[in-house]
Parts: C-alpha cells; structure tokens; sequence
C-alpha cells in the first residue's frame, strides 16, 4: 500500500515539476519580457538539473523522478531561449531601421519578415544548444559514474553537493534583482508554490520508496530559498506579484 502512495506521490511530483515553469513561461508571454526574471539563477537551475538527473538515472530512481527531471529540463530550455526571443537589444538590432542614407533594400513587409525570421532562427539555435547540452551532459555524467573506478564521493557530490550548492548560488542574483528592482512581477508565484509542493511530494514519496539522504539534500535546499520568493512576492512586494 505504501508503495502505491508512493508512486501516486511520485508522479503528482512530477507533473508539478514537469509543469513547474510553465506559468513563467506563460508569464513572460504575457508581458512579452523577462525583465524581473534572473537567466542566472535559470540557467544554474537547469545545469543543476542535469547532474541530479543522472545521479537519478545511475542510482536508478523511480520513473517518476526521472521523468521530472527531464520535463523541467525541457521547459528550462524554453525559458531560456524566452531571453533570446525578448531580449530589447536584440529586439531592436532584429528591427529594420530606416536611415536616409541607408534605405531598407525591399518593402517594409518583406524587411520586417527577413528581420523577424533571423532573429526566430537565433531563437531556435540557443534552445537547440542547451538541448545538446542537456543531453550530453547528462549521458557523459552517467557514464562516468557507472565507472567502478569512480569514487562514491564524487558521484555523491556530483549527484546532491554540485545541485544543492548550485541551488543556493542561484537564489542569490534573483533576490539581488528582486531586491534592486523593488518587484517581484517578473517572477510568477505559480512557479514558487508549484517548487514547493514538487519538492514536498517528492520528499515523501522518496522516504516511502529508496531513502537516499545525498539526492534529497537539493529538494531541502529548494524548500527553504523557495520560501524566501513567497515571503517576498506575498508580503514585501505583494503589490507587484503578478
């Protein structure tokens, strides 16, 4: 019985992480921006990720764990590429000028297009190099730590050290910006309560399945930083949560 909980708690942890950027996703659509948002503390999350992922995959984790691992990983990429697509420089260096000594070589239209197509193309090839990224890192980790030779303090400190201290690392520009900026409206509070609850679920469903102190060691540091984004965006900057 308790294994059943334990997989139906698994696998509610994984649609919240599976779906866990997804309102920042949504949000940064909304605003058409990213301001507010760290690419820091993203980018650390998703680099994170990837060497939890594959202490996941060689301690042979359950699925769901698995599985979460790589839906967060895919919507990081979005998010990513998000600061390509609205970034306002490259905004700007996308949009054809018109300068009397230098006229637009076609119709607004087709310049606008042409423009619009390069700065896609761009877009597309940020989110395909964090792909390979993801991938190989993760293959290229697993590998190494399926090596017997390999010592167990440095597939324990790749696995639960490198993640949580990249966890705390990451927190820190974004309460820096929250701070800086007086907001929290680039930070979409789905994000954090879904982190929350993902964490909380997966806690359990580990203490009722394969109890490995190292890999819960991130999900404990989550929990805490977490709850600094809630306290700020709910009570400090409440004004400007979205």
């Amino acid at each position: 019985m308790w294994r059943l909980v334990a997989t139906f708690c698994g696998y509610l942890s994984t649609a919240c992480f599976s779906f866990l950027l997804a309102p920042q996703i949504i949000l940064n659509w909304k605003r058409q921006s990213t301001e507010g948002l760290s690419l820091v503390m993203i980018m650390l999350w998703h680099f994170a990720d990837i060497a939890w992922g594959a202490y996941f995959l060689y301690t042979h984790q359950p699925l769901a764990l698995l599985l979460q691992m790589l839906f967060f990983q895919l919507a990081a990429i979005i998010t990513e590429a998000q600061y390509v697509l609205y970034s306002p420089a490259l905004t700007k260096y996308f949009t054809p000028q018109k300068t009397e000594c230098e006229p637009l070589l076609g119709s607004p239209e087709s310049d606008r297009l042409r423009h619009t197509l390069r700065h896609l193309a761009l877009v597309v090839g940020v989110g395909a190099l964090f792909t390979f990224i993801s991938v190989a890192g993760t293959l290229l980790l697993y590998q190494w730590f399926a090596i017997p030779a390999t010592p167990e303090w440095v597939r324990a400190g790749m696995g639960s050290v490198f993640p949580s201290v990249s966890y705390v690392l990451s927190f820190i520009p974004q309460l820096r910006l929250a701070h800086s900026l007086k907001s929290m409206a680039g930070v979409s509070l789905g994000m954090v309560l879904m982190d929350l609850a993902g964490c909380l679920l997966s806690i359990f469903a580990m203490s009722l399945t394969h109890w490995d102190t190292y890999a819960s060691v991130p999900y404990f540091t989550i929990i805490v930083f977490q709850l600094i984004l809630f306290c700020l965006s709910v009570f400090v900057y409440k004004e400007t949560t979205p």
